[in-house]
């Protein structure tokens, strides 16, 4: 343990002495001045507060049991972004002999 923390502290000291300095972006004329990034400029915060002062309590209401009904909420979709990706099942004869062996004991019940 006590080689590991030493191995651990040189190799730590190493990275802080051979980074290089942050610097900020140089300043581009023809990029800031654009238009449409000025109308970003004020269209965000615009955005942000019709997201926390609007969007997201009419969401809080039209998805309460009952009124989801109403208005056509389906709760199982807000749910996607927490799914498991597809796993394909095995198949082959090794499998499919296994699958008639489960299955035969619980017909047997």
């Amino acid at each position: 343990m006590k080689k590991f923390l030493v191995v651990a502290a040189i190799a730590g000291f190493a990275l802080f002495m051979y980074s290089d300095v942050a610097k900020a972006d140089e300043y581009d004329a023809t990029r800031a001045g654009h238009p449409l990034r000025i109308v970003g400029y004020v269209a965000h915060p615009v955005g942000v507060a019709l997201d926390y002062l609007l969007f997201r309590p009419c969401h809080w209401l039209v998805h309460r049991k009952g009124i989801s009904k109403i208005f056509g909420h389906d709760v199982r979709l807000e749910k996607f972004k927490m799914q498991q990706p597809y796993v394909r099942p095995p198949h082959g004869p090794r499998y499919n002999a296994e699958m008639n062996r489960e299955t035969e004991e619980i017909d047997t019940d």
